[in-house]
């Protein structure tokens, strides 16, 4: 009986943390680098897929603040900013890309 009632206490006195979910901060994550290859190459599908990033990166942060979304953010702003600068090159200098006259 004695058994019984140790057991019953240690499952009443037992904390549950809720598990937290990363994914929205590992997705930002993953786009941010996808987003800054791109955008070294194709400045114009860089920012396509840095904004969805930074989105993912901003809804996880306001869930729950991790290393993940912190640096899902700053990936897909340096990616926003690096397309950019790609698109300001493309414009300024058309005879680079080729066919851009």
């Amino acid at each position: 009986m004695k058994k019984e009632s140790v057991d019953a206490q240690l499952q009443k006195s037992s904390i549950s943390l809720p598990a937290h979910n990363n994914s929205s901060g590992t997705t930002s994550v993953a786009l941010g680098i996808v987003s800054i290859v791109l955008s070294l190459l194709f400045p114009f599908l860089g920012i396509v897929l840095s904004l969805p990033g930074l989105i993912f990166g901003l809804v996880q942060r306001q869930s729950y603040a991790s290393r993940w979304s912190s640096s899902g953010i700053v990936l897909n702003i340096i990616a926003f900013l690096l397309s950019i600068l790609g698109i300001m090159l493309v414009l300024m200098f058309p005879e680079v890309v080729g066919g851009l006259q």
